[in-house]
């Protein structure tokens, strides 16, 4: 059976765009076209027709569609249940990171653990949904403003920094170092996409609402903080992330200028928390948990405990 095929049949059909799934799947148009040449010839029938400038499913695709769903579940939810119980039996915990600069970090020294499988948040991919189906056993997020509070999940705060940082190379914007907010917000913004924090979208369309940032105002948005990093440090334009990213980003041995902002109207402008799901029981899996809150409780100077948070 052509999976990849399937696969393939299946995003055409929820986009309608060639293009689009040729970005999503990592292919050129080619081989999308190639891969659904493919399912055609095996099932000797046709699955789109061409309507303006994208695809519309044929009758007979149409019928397809569902069944093509439902296998593909079926042979996720079998390698989900055949991983799992590779790794329950060598107690071993797989985790979902976020792709910041701290995420590269602590999956680069994850990796070296055996006790530890790493992966990472993709773009177009929802880690909620991986861990709630068991292919994933912890996932480790960044938010801006309130964090996500998932049915079925316990999150546990791990750090909270208020305010929100904006960094600039002075060779490229000479400002004042007392210059203000609003002049500051007035540059060029480099901003994280919400897929980089999720919720940002929406404390930025807040900040946008009061008036601080003209409604002409050229943004920049980043998948990853590196690219940020870049962009600052060529005077592509002011760099604006929520709570501390002068240290999150390394900025600090840059020679940049910075100023943290918003501290009392935004108190919880930037949160990373560790997601389990509720009914997690297995020991090993609770043991990381508890180290990881531990760690971040000593590093905010507070008494933690887990085990009420978990039915």
């Amino acid at each position: 059976m052509d999976l990849e095929g399937l696969s393939t049949f299946v995003l055409l059909a929820e986009h309608g765009s060639g293009a689009q799934v040729a970005k999503l799947q990592g292919l050129s148009q080619a081989a999308v076209s190639q891969r659904i040449s493919r399912v055609e010839a095996a099932y000797g029938i046709r699955l789109f027709i061409r309507l303006g400038e994208g695809m519309v499913l044929t009758d007979e695709g149409t019928l397809l569609l569902p069944e093509a769903k439902r296998i593909l579940r079926e042979v996720v939810n079998l390698g989900v249940s055949v991983t799992r119980g590779i790794r329950n039996e060598r107690k071993r915990t797989k985790i979902v990171i976020d792709r910041s600069m701290r995420g590269d970090r602590m999956a680069r020294h994850l990796r070296n653990l055996e006790a530890f499988e790493v992966m990472r948040v993709m773009p177009h991919t929802r880690w909620e949904n991986s861990l709630l189906a068991g292919e994933v056993d912890l996932a480790l997020q960044a938010s801006c403003g309130q964090a996500l509070e998932i049915e079925g999940l316990c999150r546990f705060e791990l750090r909270l920094e208020p305010g929100a940082t904006l960094a600039w190379n002075p060779e490229s914007f000479p400002l004042p170092p007392t210059v203000g907010l609003a002049n500051l917000l007035r540059e060029a913004l480099i901003i994280p996409s919400d897929k980089l924090i999720p919720g940002f979208d929406r404390f930025f369309d807040l900040v946008g609402a009061r008036s601080l940032v003209p409604c002409d105002l050229v943004t920049i948005g980043v998948d990853s903080e590196n690219d940020a990093r870049e962009a600052c440090l060529h005077g592509v334009g002011v760099l604006f992330f929520p709570g501390n990213a002068m240290k999150r980003l390394r900025l600090g041995s840059a020679r940049l200028e910075s100023r943290v902002a918003m501290e009392f109207a935004m108190p919880r402008a930037y949160a990373l928390s560790l997601y389990v799901k509720s009914a997690e029981d297995r020991p090993w899996v609770l043991q990381v948990v508890r180290d990881f809150v531990n760690r971040g409780a000593r590093a905010a100077g507070k008494a933690r405990s887990v085990d009420d948070s978990f039915h």
